[in-house]
């Protein structure tokens, strides 16, 4: 049985509160409330109740009888017997409590005779739980993330690291360049391929470092150099570190070596 109960400020204009002969009546009536179990019910003894609602008031067992009887007459409590004992059931009680479903137990005291029952506008019920905000919260995420992956665009495979759809590709070639676009590609790429780095959105991820850093460090030099193959002349492409002067001959390992600022790149990711 909870410690609590709730009391509507309705009780200060109830014209069945009012009509009670005694301030101690409607006292009793107060106190009896916390006193109920989840169905509104409790031991009726006059001894009982004197005991356990009111154990600090002076007053008599024919004074806590007469206020019972008072509560009853004025249909705020029915006060009723069963097998010789007495018993108590709030009138409406649930018009003014609302008992969570999984914490509800069912009254060890037996109901009021039928005929007593019909003068109540409903029988106790359990109130439904409202469901609770984490719930609801994650339903409703649920929903979101269900309705995104059915709202998303098809993503492409532009490199073995890097997905785009095709309206970011294209925002990206409108924007940079056809060149300028597969060299971001290239970086990021790359990065991610070294790294094991991964990211919600590539495309995000080009506007956030990749383009910038691209822009900023323009492609190496490329220069020819000249070697002897048995008295002919071979030409050899080859790439230029502007920041080491390392050659590469292969474009993929200069974007690899030492000079990259790697450091720069993992933060911008």
């Amino acid at each position: 049985m909870a410690n609590r109960r709730m009391l509507s400020k309705s009780i200060s204009t109830s014209l069945k509160i009012a009509r009670l002969k005694t301030t101690e009546a409607k006292l009793l009536f107060t106190w009896l409330i916390p006193h109920c179990d989840d169905d509104g019910r409790t031991q009726g003894e006059p001894l009982v109740v004197k005991g356990v609602v009111l154990p600090l008031l002076n007053c008599t067992i024919d004074d806590v009888s007469a206020w019972l009887t008072d509560l009853h007459e004025q249909k705020l409590i029915f006060w009723y017997e069963v097998d010789g004992e007495k018993y108590i059931q709030i009138n409406l009680w649930l018009d003014h409590q609302e008992i969570r479903k999984d914490r509800y137990k069912s009254s060890i005291y037996p109901c009021q005779p039928r005929d007593n029952q019909k003068t109540t506008k409903r029988q106790p019920r359990v109130a439904k739980r409202p469901p609770k905000l984490s719930e609801v919260s994650i339903r409703e995420v649920n929903i979101s993330e269900e309705s995104v992956k059915e709202d998303a665009p098809e993503k492409i495979k532009y490199r073995d690291n890097v997905f785009l759809t095709k309206e970011e590709h294209e925002s990206l070639v409108e924007k940079n360049g056809k060149d300028v676009t597969e060299r971001m590609l290239d970086t990021l790429d790359n990065y991610k391929g070294a790294h094991g780095k991964k990211y919600k959105s590539d495309y995000r991820a080009i506007l956030s470092w990749v383009e910038d850093k691209v822009k900023t460090h323009p492609p190496p030099q490329k220069k020819f150099s000249s070697t002897q193959i048995d008295g002919g002349r071979a030409i050899q492409k080859e790439y230029n570190c502007p920041e080491c002067k390392e050659t590469f001959s292969e474009y993929t390992d200069y974007l690899k070596h030492k000079c990259l600022p790697t450091q720069q790149l993992a933060e911008r990711g």
